[in-house]
């Protein structure tokens, strides 16, 4: 009986780990919270936030808005440019969405898109993203805008651009 009484220790000790290597790759892989990846730049344009199904209407805006060519990855901070990114083939299989902020030298801005959120046949796409503002900095001596491109899946018709943290 001992070692019947052994049997039952060592089964509960593997169920026990089984249980726990479960829960850790639940938490570590599963709910993982993924940044969504977006590219930056800025411009002295204000313009509203658009989403552009083709690359006539998103060169249009670019050209119109003087927006810079540099760009930097909002979560690798990898640089490249509009130019070599947003192509004519990158629109045959991609839609493109761009949120623009207001910035300037007398407030600490903060801003980043947070999540994106398709309806079931992913037509419509919701951007949340953070836009606020803090404490006084400094004296206003300079203004511009600051635009977020987010790409989208093909699908999409309609996005809603959502402020999730704004003040």
């Amino acid at each position: 009986m001992g070692n019947s009484g052994s049997n039952k220790k060592t089964i509960i000790i593997i169920l026990l780990i089984i249980i726990v290597v479960i829960g850790v790759l639940y938490f570590t892989v599963l709910k993982k919270d993924s940044k969504v990846e977006y590219n930056l730049t800025t411009s002295g344009s204000k313009a509203e936030n658009t989403l552009f199904k083709d690359y006539n209407s998103y060169k249009k805006f670019i050209d119109k808005n003087n927006v810079k060519d540099e760009i930097t990855n909002g979560v690798t901070f990898k640089k490249s440019t509009l130019s070599e990114t947003y192509t004519e083939d990158f629109f045959e299989n991609k839609k493109l969405a761009v949120v623009v902020v207001y910035e300037d030298t007398s407030k600490d801005y903060m801003y980043s898109i947070d999540t994106i959120e398709y309806n079931s046949d992913k037509t419509e796409a919701t951007i949340g993203y953070t836009y606020k503002y803090e404490t006084f900095a400094d004296v206003l001596s300079n203004t511009w805008y600051d635009y977020m491109f987010v790409e989208l899946e093909d699908t999409v018709e309609h996005v809603v651009f959502q402020n999730i943290n704004s003040k």
